[in-house]
Protein backbone atom coordinates (compact mmCIF):
# COMPACT_ATOMS: atom_id res chain seq x y z
CA UNK A 1 0.00 0.00 0.00
CA UNK A 2 1.17 3.63 -0.24
CA UNK A 3 3.13 4.83 2.80
CA UNK A 4 0.92 8.30 4.55
CA UNK A 5 1.54 10.16 7.26
CA UNK A 6 -1.51 10.56 9.96
CA UNK A 7 -2.16 13.89 10.59
CA UNK A 8 -5.26 13.52 12.82
CA UNK A 9 -5.22 14.61 16.37
CA UNK A 10 -7.03 12.03 18.71
CA UNK A 11 -3.84 10.41 19.73
CA UNK A 12 -1.21 7.96 18.75
CA UNK A 13 0.76 4.71 20.16
CA UNK A 14 -2.10 2.35 19.10
CA UNK A 15 -1.55 -0.65 17.37
CA UNK A 16 -4.51 0.68 14.24
CA UNK A 17 -6.36 3.91 13.09
CA UNK A 18 -9.40 4.42 11.76
CA UNK A 19 -8.79 7.50 8.81
CA UNK A 20 -10.41 9.51 6.27
CA UNK A 21 -8.49 10.14 3.36
CA UNK A 22 -8.93 13.89 4.70
CA UNK A 23 -6.97 12.54 7.98
CA UNK A 24 -3.55 11.33 5.62
CA UNK A 25 -1.18 12.59 3.52
CA UNK A 26 0.34 10.60 0.78
CA UNK A 27 4.61 10.24 1.04
CA UNK A 28 6.57 9.77 -2.21
CA UNK A 29 7.37 5.90 -2.70
CA UNK A 30 11.12 6.74 -2.32
CA UNK A 31 13.63 8.61 0.67
CA UNK A 32 13.80 7.76 4.21
CA UNK A 33 10.74 7.23 5.67
CA UNK A 34 12.12 8.28 9.16
CA UNK A 35 13.04 11.81 7.28
CA UNK A 36 9.32 12.38 5.80
CA UNK A 37 7.56 10.82 8.98
CA UNK A 38 9.49 14.06 10.29
CA UNK A 39 6.97 16.30 8.01
CA UNK A 40 4.50 16.06 11.34
CA UNK A 41 6.74 18.80 13.56
CA UNK A 42 7.43 20.42 10.98
CA UNK A 43 4.16 20.96 9.23
CA UNK A 44 2.63 22.29 12.84
CA UNK A 45 6.10 25.11 12.91
CA UNK A 46 5.40 26.03 8.90
CA UNK A 47 1.16 26.67 10.69
CA UNK A 48 2.72 29.08 13.55
CA UNK A 49 5.24 30.56 10.53
CA UNK A 50 2.48 31.87 8.17
CA UNK A 51 1.32 34.12 10.41
CA UNK A 52 4.46 36.20 10.58
CA UNK A 53 5.28 39.04 8.63
CA UNK A 54 8.86 39.12 6.15
CA UNK A 55 11.65 38.52 8.78
CA UNK A 56 14.20 39.22 6.06
CA UNK A 57 17.49 39.81 7.68
CA UNK A 58 15.26 40.11 11.15
CA UNK A 59 17.25 39.13 14.15
CA UNK A 60 15.93 35.94 15.65
CA UNK A 61 16.50 33.78 18.88
CA UNK A 62 15.01 30.47 19.45
CA UNK A 63 14.51 29.10 22.83
CA UNK A 64 14.61 25.16 23.38
CA UNK A 65 16.24 23.17 20.56
CA UNK A 66 14.04 19.91 20.57
CA UNK A 67 12.65 19.18 17.47
CA UNK A 68 10.25 21.64 17.34
CA UNK A 69 12.54 24.51 17.95
CA UNK A 70 15.27 23.17 15.56
CA UNK A 71 12.53 22.91 12.93
CA UNK A 72 11.55 26.92 13.66
CA UNK A 73 15.26 26.98 13.46
CA UNK A 74 15.44 26.28 9.88
CA UNK A 75 12.38 27.45 8.82
CA UNK A 76 13.70 31.03 9.98
CA UNK A 77 16.93 30.48 7.85
CA UNK A 78 14.77 29.64 4.68
CA UNK A 79 12.93 33.16 5.39
CA UNK A 80 15.96 34.97 5.57
CA UNK A 81 16.15 35.89 9.35
CA UNK A 82 19.75 36.23 10.92
CA UNK A 83 21.52 36.66 13.10
CA UNK A 84 19.76 33.39 14.00
CA UNK A 85 20.60 32.13 18.02
CA UNK A 86 19.69 29.56 19.73
CA UNK A 87 19.25 28.55 23.16
CA UNK A 88 19.34 25.49 25.14
CA UNK A 89 20.88 23.54 28.33
CA UNK A 90 22.05 20.68 25.87
CA UNK A 91 25.33 21.51 24.11
CA UNK A 92 24.25 18.79 21.34
CA UNK A 93 21.27 20.02 20.55
CA UNK A 94 22.87 23.40 20.13
CA UNK A 95 25.50 21.83 17.93
CA UNK A 96 22.73 20.09 15.45
CA UNK A 97 21.16 23.75 15.82
CA UNK A 98 24.14 24.91 13.65
CA UNK A 99 23.12 22.41 11.10
CA UNK A 100 19.89 23.86 10.75
CA UNK A 101 20.44 27.02 10.50
CA UNK A 102 21.69 28.96 13.80
CA UNK A 103 24.31 31.28 13.26
CA UNK A 104 24.94 31.62 17.06
CA UNK A 105 24.24 29.10 20.12
CA UNK A 106 24.18 30.19 23.78
CA UNK A 107 24.30 27.10 26.70
CA UNK A 108 21.65 28.25 29.34
CA UNK A 109 23.65 26.36 32.02
CA UNK A 110 26.78 28.09 31.41
CA UNK A 111 26.01 31.89 30.58
CA UNK A 112 22.84 33.75 31.59
CA UNK A 113 20.96 33.67 28.07
CA UNK A 114 18.93 37.09 27.88
CA UNK A 115 22.47 38.77 28.54
CA UNK A 116 24.26 36.79 26.08
CA UNK A 117 21.72 36.80 23.29
CA UNK A 118 21.53 40.73 23.66
CA UNK A 119 25.59 41.00 23.63
CA UNK A 120 25.54 39.00 20.45
CA UNK A 121 22.99 41.53 18.87
CA UNK A 122 25.22 44.51 20.23
CA UNK A 123 23.20 45.39 23.62
CA UNK A 124 19.56 44.87 21.69
CA UNK A 125 16.95 41.72 21.81
CA UNK A 126 16.13 40.10 18.63
CA UNK A 127 13.44 41.34 16.16
CA UNK A 128 11.63 38.05 16.78
CA UNK A 129 11.98 35.64 19.70
CA UNK A 130 10.37 31.87 19.56
CA UNK A 131 9.49 30.18 22.75
CA UNK A 132 9.35 26.07 22.04
CA UNK A 133 9.64 24.62 25.69
CA UNK A 134 6.25 25.78 27.33
CA UNK A 135 7.41 26.56 30.65
CA UNK A 136 7.00 29.37 32.58
CA UNK A 137 10.49 30.52 33.06
CA UNK A 138 10.85 30.42 29.20
CA UNK A 139 8.06 32.13 28.52
CA UNK A 140 9.03 35.17 30.80
CA UNK A 141 12.46 34.99 29.44
CA UNK A 142 11.04 35.57 26.02
CA UNK A 143 9.37 38.53 27.16
CA UNK A 144 12.19 39.58 28.68
CA UNK A 145 14.64 38.86 25.59
CA UNK A 146 12.56 40.66 22.81
CA UNK A 147 13.45 43.87 22.02
CA UNK A 148 11.24 46.77 22.28
CA UNK A 149 8.32 46.95 19.65
CA UNK A 150 9.49 43.29 18.71
CA UNK A 151 7.61 40.15 18.04
CA UNK A 152 7.34 36.72 19.69
CA UNK A 153 6.14 33.99 19.29
CA UNK A 154 4.69 31.47 21.82
CA UNK A 155 4.70 27.74 21.09
CA UNK A 156 5.46 25.82 23.54
CA UNK A 157 2.38 24.22 25.13
CA UNK A 158 2.85 24.78 29.13
CA UNK A 159 1.86 21.93 31.47
CA UNK A 160 -0.44 24.04 33.84
CA UNK A 161 -3.67 25.66 32.71
CA UNK A 162 -2.29 28.53 34.58
CA UNK A 163 0.97 30.34 33.48
CA UNK A 164 2.02 33.39 35.56
CA UNK A 165 3.71 35.82 33.25
CA UNK A 166 5.26 39.68 33.01
CA UNK A 167 1.83 41.10 31.50
CA UNK A 168 3.03 44.55 33.05
CA UNK A 169 6.55 44.04 31.06
CA UNK A 170 4.94 42.82 27.94
CA UNK A 171 2.22 45.65 27.64
CA UNK A 172 4.62 48.45 28.22
CA UNK A 173 7.62 47.12 25.95
CA UNK A 174 4.67 47.56 22.88
CA UNK A 175 5.17 43.98 21.41
CA UNK A 176 3.36 42.06 19.27
CA UNK A 177 2.79 38.04 20.31
CA UNK A 178 1.75 35.10 18.16
CA UNK A 179 0.20 31.88 19.41
CA UNK A 180 -0.24 28.36 17.41
CA UNK A 181 -1.05 25.07 18.07
CA UNK A 182 -1.30 22.03 15.26
CA UNK A 183 -1.26 22.47 11.35
CA UNK A 184 -3.58 22.18 8.64
CA UNK A 185 -3.44 19.18 6.30
CA UNK A 186 -3.46 20.78 2.60
CA UNK A 187 -1.69 24.15 3.56
CA UNK A 188 1.08 22.24 6.27
CA UNK A 189 1.60 19.00 6.34
CA UNK A 190 1.79 18.54 2.57
CA UNK A 191 4.27 21.64 1.95
CA UNK A 192 6.36 20.02 5.31
CA UNK A 193 6.25 17.14 3.01
CA UNK A 194 7.85 18.52 -0.35
CA UNK A 195 10.34 20.32 1.70
CA UNK A 196 11.77 17.35 2.80
CA UNK A 197 11.53 15.26 -0.35
CA UNK A 198 12.76 18.04 -2.36
CA UNK A 199 15.62 18.52 0.15
CA UNK A 200 14.95 22.14 1.06
CA UNK A 201 14.63 21.16 4.42
CA UNK A 202 16.63 18.22 6.23
CA UNK A 203 15.93 16.90 9.06
CA UNK A 204 18.06 13.56 9.21
CA UNK A 205 20.35 15.51 11.87
CA UNK A 206 16.90 15.41 14.29
CA UNK A 207 16.59 11.85 14.45
CA UNK A 208 18.64 10.00 17.32
CA UNK A 209 17.24 7.01 17.37
CA UNK A 210 15.19 3.94 15.60
CA UNK A 211 12.97 1.99 17.54
CA UNK A 212 10.93 -1.41 16.05
CA UNK A 213 7.15 -1.34 15.95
Amino acid sequence: GDRVLDVGYDGGLKEFHLRTALQLVKLPADGALEDLLMSQPLGVVLHAARKWPSLLGASAAVIGQGSIGQFFTAILKMQGAGPIITIDKEDSRLTISRKMGATHTVNATKEEPIQAVKNILGGEGPDMVVEACGLEDTYNMAIDMARKGGMMTFFGLPKYEKTALKLTDLIRRDNVIYTSNQGERDADFTLARDLIATGKVYPHPLISHKLPV
